[in-house]
């Protein structure tokens, strides 16, 4: 248990290719949030959860998270950031999306290893794609750029990213050290990614 460290799911998306609330989604006969939450919440007893909608069914499976519901119109994971970030009373903090069922705890313990003296760790992927929704943050730094990008009325991660002093970018090579096939970042979206991933 990581006593530094938070973990913040978020799972404020809509999803229409879905057709219903895509943290709810069954996976083998449970949530698909459930599936992550078992599976890194065992890093830290804080965990924080930002939703749009289902939050009373998120209460009712998660009885020990705190539940935020997103408190603004727009959309996006910058929402989920204003609404929960300000209640993380730890230094840093992991922010995974709830579509990622296959995310391991081994990548998130790694990435807070790499985080630690830092403004948090992103993984980067050799064509120089970032993974900013299944990252560490220092928890300060991460709150003053979310609200800065916020006030200037953009919406974008990336730009939150930019504003952060000391972000230490690492390689998806060397994260296959402790998931090989990088099944942490395959996010479901569709049905076609349920029955690749999951029939």
């Amino acid at each position: 248990m990581n006593d530094r460290l938070a973990l913040l799911v978020l799972a404020g998306g809509r999803s229409k290719r879905l057709g219903e609330i895509k943290s709810l989604v069954e996976i083998n006969n449970e949530p698909m949030i459930k599936k992550v939450v078992k599976e890194v919440s065992v890093i830290t007893s804080e965990v924080i959860i930002s939703c749009r909608e289902g939050r009373g069914k998120l209460e009712a499976i998660f009885p020990d998270a705190r539940i935020h519901r997103d408190n603004f119109e727009e959309e996006g994971p910058l929402v989920g950031l204003m609404s929960s970030l300000p209640s993380i009373r730890r230094e840093y903090v992991a922010v995974v999306p709830c579509d990622s069922p296959l995310i391991k705890l081994e990548v998130l313990e790694l990435l807070f290893e790499e985080a630690k003296e830092h403004s948090g760790a992103i993984p980067r992927w050799p064509n120089g794609y970032l993974e900013p929704l299944t990252a560490v943050y220092r928890v300060e730094e991460l709150v003053d750029a979310t609200k800065s990008t916020w006030r200037e009325g953009n919406m974008k991660l990336t730009k939150v990213i930019d504003k952060l002093e000391d972000v230490n970018f690492v390689s998806t090579e060397n994260i296959k050290s402790v998931d090989g096939k990088l099944e942490s970042f395959i996010n479901i979206n569709t049905q076609e990614d349920l029955e690749k991933n999951f029939r």
